[in-house]
């Protein structure tokens, strides 16, 4: 991942801008913001994607841009992408105060959905509830990082959650059967809760599958296989 600083909160702008400060001068240039955090969370998005602007400032809410020659100073070049790349890099990303609600409440439900899914109550086996894993991210005072992926983030989450609530990231592992007339229906919806390690198509079109998924999905799994089985389907866990 790369650099990961961020605007102090209480400071408010109207423009989402990284900005980059060297050689007792500041830099400016006005961001797309999703594409932006996308870029930093390492995605493969070419930098000319990330700028929203013509020009490289030096006081963008003036409208000064920047000197050519303090750009060849401070960075040895004038050519842009190449300059926003350095200030993506080791500059602030700042981003209004709508914009940063907005991406820590997305990030938040989806580090707490990913928790949710793939973490059980090793008591019971069961998932804690969306809003229970919330309660106690609370009062954890856990801190989400903005830029960097909601995945990367769960296991170190996890930890701080222990004093709190009971919490295993364990796998579970399946075989499945499904019969003839549900095979190809079914058999892409279970491939995608997780890893398939087997797969033998039988001599009456049925379907022998060996899974690997979170152990939080085994009950989502199982409502699945019901629903367009209408319980036809056995599962055995290994």
């Amino acid at each position: 991942m790369k650099g990961n600083k961020l605007i102090d909160d209480h400071v408010q702008i109207s423009v989402n801008l990284v900005r980059y400060k060297s050689h007792s001068k500041v830099f400016e240039v006005a961001i797309d913001a999703d594409k932006a955090v996308a870029y930093k969370e390492g995605e493969e998005i070419e930098v000319n994607e990330v700028i929203s602007a013509e020009h490289i400032y030096e006081d963008m809410k003036k409208g000064m841009p920047a000197k050519d020659a303090d750009l060849q100073e401070v960075f040895n070049t004038t050519n842009i992408p190449a300059i926003v790349k350095i200030m993506l890099e080791k500059g602030e990303i700042q981003f209004t105060q709508a914009y940063r609600t907005q991406l820590r409440e997305k990030k938040l439900n989806k580090i707490i959905s990913i928790i949710h899914q793939n973490a059980v109550d090793p008591k019971t086996g069961i998932p804690h509830p969306e809003n229970r894993i919330k309660a106690a991210m609370d009062e954890a005072k856990v801190k989400i990082n903005d830029l960097q992926r909601a995945e990367d983030q769960v296991n170190a989450i996890v930890t701080k959650l222990l004093p709190i609530i009971p919490l295993s990231l364990e796998k579970a592992k399946l075989r499945i059967h499904i019969p003839h007339q549900f095979s190809g229906k079914l058999r892409s919806t279970i491939a995608g809760f997780g890893k398939l390690s087997s797969e033998e198509w039988l001599n009456d079109g049925g379907l022998l599958l060996t899974i690997e998924l979170p152990a939080g999905r085994q009950g989502e799994l199982m409502d699945e296989l019901n629903n367009v089985s209408h319980g036809g389907c056995s599962v055995e866990k290994l």
